[in-house]
């Protein structure tokens, strides 16, 4: 016995719902990872400001310089005045301290317009998430 149709076009349009709800999620997932990816950078980015910022405090004094993940080397910081900054891409390039401030501020600033804008996308898909599910329910209750 075939489906009436009123039932064919409800059941369709659940499983449509249902497949742009999934998409959306998707979606929101892969923002929310976005957002993590970006406020690490961040967090970095921070760090090596602040860092910069003291560099005349530590001329002089030993380090631990990273020359792996998980190893390190001792070392002393004889001049202070240039560093070699990673500026993307594997690429670095050699500045003075007040060029790299400079440089990392760009950075933080940049960064943080793109942690608000994904912000505001997970935002709005969380909405429409939720709006599917409203939807659907109601679709559910016919």
């Amino acid at each position: 016995m075939a489906e009436n149709v009123p039932d064919k076009e409800k059941s369709e349009s659940i499983f449509t719902l249902n497949y742009i709800r999934q998409v959306y999620q998707n979606q929101y997932l892969l923002t929310t990872k976005a957002i993590e990816a970006s406020m690490d950078l961040l967090n970095d980015l921070n760090t090596t400001k602040v860092t910069l910022e003291n560099m005349d405090s530590i001329k002089g004094h030993n380090i631990l310089a990273p020359i792996s993940n998980s190893s390190y080397l001792y070392g002393k910081v004889e001049a202070g005045d240039k560093i070699i900054i990673n500026i993307g891409a594997g690429y670095m390039i050699e500045e003075t301290v007040e060029e790299a401030k400079s440089f990392v501020s760009r950075m933080i600033e940049k960064e943080s317009k793109y942690i608000t804008e994904l912000s505001k996308n997970k935002g709005e898909l969380e909405s429409a998430i939720l709006d599917l599910n409203y939807r659907l329910e109601q679709l559910s209750n016919q």
